[in-house]
């Protein structure tokens, strides 16, 4: 804005000298169709303003060759006043355009965030059913074929909209990281908490896979369900490489390059067998209960 001012201010400075000069020509600034006579520099810059802005009082009027250049100030001032309008128009509009887009990305992080947490919720809860669906003592049995059923596809639901879910995520945060300042305007803090959502989410996910018994390996984690679990994980990982490209602070990038450390480490523990395997296969570790390996230590309660 300073430059555009300092152009116009320059621009009514120039012309009107060429009408001071070219007055005592018979060229520049006349009154009742005869050349002013007594001109004087602050007259043609008087002058040159009406002319520019367009006022035109009519107490005077320009002469010979002055006719072509008031045309030339005239169409020049108008440029000059709609471009310094449409700034100072334009800057006001953006500064309500960015609050409404900050309050949009809180909202749309807020429902992510809460979306994971409720996973997150499901899947602490089911994970001592299923590992013990699947186990008998002396003083408890399995459960019944049935109830195994229908606890299979409770997971498997949870499966589902977690798959969703991260592809939502994905899609979302790359569309909107299309014109680059996304994490200009979205709020540091609930790119934090989603990132923590998430990160516990995985994190229980993991150890949920790490404690299922080989039977119940073979029953839930079938061919289809396996590709679902894969695809969540490469979604999320690609959300991971888009916010430590983009995020502009680093406590956003820590939590995000966690979070894909832990999908590397379930995808290399667990998905390294062929497709072609057997469902009893595609999970490698014991009965017992265990730790995922490197990740405990950042999750305590």
């Amino acid at each position: 804005m300073i430059w555009y001012i300092l152009g116009f201010v320059l621009a009514v400075i120039v012309f009107g000298i060429f009408y001071t000069l070219l007055t005592p020509m018979g060229h520049g600034i006349g009154q009742n169709f005869k050349p002013l006579s007594d001109i004087t520099f602050f007259t043609g810059i008087y002058f040159s303003i009406i002319t520019i802005s367009s006022l035109g009082y009519g107490d005077m009027h320009p002469m010979g060759f002055s006719k072509a250049l008031i045309c030339a100030e005239v169409l020049m001032g108008l440029a000059m006043i709609g471009v310094m309008i449409a700034k100072v128009t334009s800057r006001r509009l953006s500064y309500y355009v960015s609050r409404l887009f900050s309050f949009d990305a809180q909202k749309r992080l807020e429902d992510f965030a809460t979306q994971f947490d409720t996973f997150r919720v499901n899947l602490d809860a089911i994970m001592p059913e299923l590992t013990t669906a699947y186990q008998s003592t002396p003083r408890q049995t399995s459960p019944p074929a049935e109830d195994q059923k229908a606890l299979i596809a409770r997971f498997q639901k949870i499966i589902s909209d977690l798959e969703l879910k991260c592809i939502e995520l994905r899609d979302y945060l790359s569309k909107e990281m299309a014109p680059g300042n996304y994490f200009l305007l979205a709020p540091v803090s609930e790119m934090v908490r989603v990132g923590n959502a998430i990160d516990e989410t995985f994190f229980i996910f993991g150890q949920l896979l790490t404690n299922l018994s080989p039977q119940a390996r073979t029953e839930i984690l079938v061919r289809s369900y396996r590709q679902r679990i894969s695809e969540a994980i490469n979604a999320q990982k690609q959300v991971c490489d888009m916010v430590g490209q983009n995020a502009t602070d680093e406590e956003t990038r820590k939590v995000f390059q966690r979070i894909k450390d832990i999908c590397e480490k379930v995808l290399a523990s667990y998905f390294s067998v062929p497709e072609e395997s057997q469902p009893d296969q595609i999970l490698q570790g014991t009965d017992e209960p265990q730790q995922l390996s490197g990740v405990d230590n950042e999750h305590t309660e």
